[in-house]
């Protein structure tokens, strides 16, 4: 049976959704080149016998952009062209999507080495799911490819943002994937104006936090104006904060570098207040959160948490692995990725790995980061240290890492 025979058009009847632009770019698969269709071919091959079905059935997703991928031969690209005519491919951008849909309502297995990571809100079965995907890998021949069932992982906050983000800016042609840059931080870093004055995205107005613009032709354009935007500046390093009450992310809220932000029930002008929010706790929980129950320091590359409060805050480990870090007012701690900061039970400020973030040592510090201000940044990422203020001896602890808090009513 030829192999192009397996990929069937009909997805409530094939048994496998393949992930063709993961299979076709997986270099691990064999071959020297960096996108080869013949690694799709191998794939099937492996898939009929892990199977043991001769007649097995085959449903094919992949991007557009495989067509348009110059890394692929003329000859590679046409035929995945010939198969989108003859029903044979389904071409979409983005394709992940799709995939995840045929498999939450068809029961399909998802042959993919992605993790899925930015659509766990969506398909929450994703987390942790055993039964419902399998890895493409070389086949212990050394001759071909088959697949092996896994457990997809469950991913922190932040991941899960990240790869949200990495969408966005893939769409815009701000992220830099076949070349393996990641996010084109030369333009992300800038602000921008467009020649339209009348401008609700980039006009002339001073707009710290402006939206993404698209690029294409070597330069930044306007979404709306489709006009070539003027560069007036660099804009500081930010993070996002999520608020989650009783596991539901209920507001956000972003940090420049170097600022120093107070949450609690009400903390004052350029606070962050919670009351609002509060409504879904048991009241005796609520009660205990203070009005100023912690300052939040972002450094452009670090984030760090000093407690304010009088009945404690909590850092807890990413996925609960390990007892939480408890503060007491006066005490702070470094904030490690995929860690949630516990102002009450049920309340939890998380940062979301979001505004161009990619991997914790790049986005949240690491040996050889830089500040905003370009010097460099001298402690590791997210140290442990936790008390910085010995309450017993009412002196600073000798520690790189005192910060003075603004004054706060507590």
């Amino acid at each position: 049976m030829a192999l192009e025979s397996h990929l069937y058009p009909d997805a409530d009847t094939a048994e496998y959704a393949v992930d063709v632009s993961s299979v076709v770019h997986d270099t691990k698969l064999g071959g020297d080149r960096p996108a080869d269709l013949g690694r799709f071919y191998a794939l099937i091959v492996g898939l009929v016998a892990y199977a043991k079905n001769d007649d097995l059935r085959i449903y094919a997703v992949g991007d557009w952009s495989l067509v348009r991928d110059r890394r692929l031969t003329e000859k590679e690209r046409s035929t995945l062209l010939r198969w989108h005519r003859r029903g044979r491919i389904e071409l979409l951008d983005p394709a992940d999507d799709r995939l995840l849909e045929l498999a939450d309502t068809t029961g399909q297995m998802v042959v993919s080495a992605d993790y899925f990571r930015d659509y766990v809100p969506d398909f929450p079965w994703i987390a942790g799911n055993r039964d419902r995907f399998l890895l493409p890998v070389p086949d212990p021949s050394g001759t071909g490819v088959t697949v092996e069932p896994r457990v997809m992982p469950i991913p922190f906050e932040s991941e899960i943002s990240r790869k949200m983000e990495e969408h966005e800016l893939l769409a815009m042609g701000l992220y830099d994937r076949r070349g393996r840059g990641g996010p084109r931080r030369d333009l992300l870093s800038r602000l921008w104006l467009c020649p339209e004055p009348d401008c609700p995205l980039f006009g002339p107005a001073e707009r710290e936090f402006q939206p993404l613009p698209r690029f294409y032709n070597d330069a930044a354009h306007c979404p709306e104006h489709k006009l070539v935007l003027e560069d007036v500046g660099g804009v500081p390093r930010r993070v996002q904060i999520k608020v989650r009450v009783g596991g539901v992310v209920r507001r956000r809220f972003l940090m420049r570098a170097a600022q120093q932000i107070a949450v609690g029930r009400a903390p004052g002008d350029g606070g962050i207040a919670l009351a609002e929010h509060l409504g879904s706790l048991d009241r005796g929980i609520a009660h205990e959160l203070s009005r100023s129950h912690v300052v939040l320091k972002w450094t452009g590359w670090k984030l760090s948490v000093l407690d304010t409060s009088r009945n404690g805050t909590r850092v807890r480990p990413a996925h609960g692995q390990g007892p939480d870090r408890v503060l007491v007012n006066g005490e702070s701690a470094r904030v490690k990725p995929g860690e949630e900061v516990v102002l009450v039970e049920g309340l939890e400020l998380l940062a979301s790995g979001r505004e161009f973030a990619f991997t914790p040592d790049d986005s949240l510090g690491g040996p050889g980061a830089e500040t905003a201000d370009g010097s460099a940044e001298q402690d590791e990422g997210f140290a442990q240290t936790i008390t910085t203020r010995p309450r017993h001896l009412g002196v600073p602890a000798q520690t790189g890492d005192v910060w003075t808090p603004p004054d706060l009513n507590v």
